[in-house]
């Protein structure tokens, strides 16, 4: 939850810090080039997911998870406390952008990691439900982050909020940052790793070994994510676009609705996790890509025949809560794909290349759709694209008898 309000709370004070960063007559220059420092942060995340993959694999996960959250915090606050262009010229764009590829760096270990971990430390038919706990912490920071940008605004007003008030949901980060560390520093590794310590088993260059040997699964990772992407991009950036510029709803009841509508969806990720420990991950998750097909594009479609922001609010809650129960579902075949030695390395590289592609062109997609049909609801049609990819990767992934994804075989003890 931390992790994901630091990485977030960014995209929600984009049109508040854009003219004290990149001042112009233009405000929509300024603001496209808020924007453009927000997706820096994505960029990274695959050097993150590298390092932290060697790291967790190498040293432990336990150390890893600690240093994502310390990084992440540190780089949140000092974000709240870079200069602005007023002050110090070129140096403070400069400044935000090197904030926030140190944030994404710290997200690309991130709840990949946590993923890995509470596979490995649950047991049986609770890793599904264990797992979605991971997940459903992001959504938590999700809503977290907007509501935190609002109740500040409203405190300090609007004025106050441009001029100082956005630095306060940065600076926040300082005592989130020590509440995750004291928690954290409580871990243990998992008994799967210490194992494999103890029996100097250990990869000492784990990237190298997946990459060599387990291409598959990597590619099969990077795809489920890819396609993965699509519904969460739909859902929570999209929307709030159609909502504003489409619909021509107030920007500020959007925002309000937005997180309402989310924080309502959150017990999703509860039944995606349950789904996967009840019926396996490879039958729930694809049972959700088709359902969320089935759900998104009729939503935007008919938000866009209803006047009434009740109905609106309730169509927009189906395709989050649809979207929360398929990300819950896929994480476990993300992390059953690997062997314990290159679990971290392998699931980060391929869902954090996976969310660059999926996050990042899901959108100049959608753009160009629009463009193209003269449709708004023509980007949820990615949805049934996303779900053909996602259901081709199911098929060539091998189930266990117990419905779970089969993991590659252990190497040998080394001599």
């Amino acid at each position: 939850m931390i992790e994901y309000y630091d990485f977030l709370v960014y995209a929600f004070l984009t049109v508040t810090m854009a003219p004290q960063f990149f001042p112009t007559q233009n405000p929509a220059t300024s603001t496209l080039a808020a924007l453009a420092v927000y997706g820096t942060g994505f960029v990274a995340r695959p050097l993150g997911g590298v390092f932290f993959g060697w790291l967790g694999d190498r040293r432990g996960r336990r150390d890893a998870l600690l240093l994502t959250v310390l990084i992440m915090g540190l780089a949140t606050a000092l974000m709240g406390l870079v200069p602005v262009y007023a002050a110090a010229g070129l140096l403070a764009p400069a400044l935000l952008v090197v904030t926030r590829i140190v944030q994404g760096f710290a997200a690309g270990g991130e709840l990949i990691g946590a993923a890995t971990y509470l596979w490995e430390v649950s047991e049986g038919r609770k890793r599904g439900h264990l797992i979605s706990i991971g997940t459903l912490g992001s959504g938590v920071g999700a809503v977290l982050a907007p509501i935190t940008v609002g109740t500040t605004t409203l405190v300090v007003g609007t004025e106050a909020m441009s001029a100082w008030g956005w630095r306060i949901p940065f600076l926040l980060a300082i005592p989130l940052l020590l509440l995750s560390l004291r928690l954290r520093l409580r871990l243990e590794d998992s008994a799967e790793f210490r194992q494999l310590a103890a029996e100097s088993r250990l990869e000492r260059f784990p990237l190298r070994r997946v990459v060599q040997e387990h291409k598959v699964p990597l590619l099969q990772v990077f795809a489920l994510n890819t396609a993965a992407s699509v519904p969460a991009v739909l859902v929570v950036v999209y929307m709030n676009v159609y909502l504003t510029q489409v619909l021509h709803i107030a920007q500020q009841s959007v925002f309000w609705l937005s997180a309402v509508v989310l924080l309502l969806a959150l017990p999703a990720f509860s039944l995606g996790g349950l789904a996967v420990d009840r019926f396996g991950s490879r039958r729930s998750v694809g049972t959700m890509f088709i359902a969320c097909s089935l759900i998104i594009y009729p939503a935007i479609l008919l938000m866009g025949l209803v006047h009434n922001i009740a109905v609106v609010g309730l169509l927009y809650l189906a395709a989050a809560a649809c979207n929360y129960a398929l990300q819950a579902a896929v994480y476990p075949s993300f992390v059953s794909l690997f062997p314990p030695a290159v679990r971290y390395s392998g699931s980060a590289l391929g869902w954090n290349l996976g969310a660059v592609l999926g996050a990042g062109i899901s959108p100049v997609v959608a753009g160009l759709l629009v463009t193209a049909t003269g449709m708004d609801s023509a980007p949820a049609f990615l949805m049934f694209v996303a779900t053909a990819i996602a259901l081709i990767t199911l098929a060539t992934i091998k189930r266990t008898s117990t419905g779970e994804p089969a993991e590659s075989p252990s190497p040998a003890p080394a001599s």
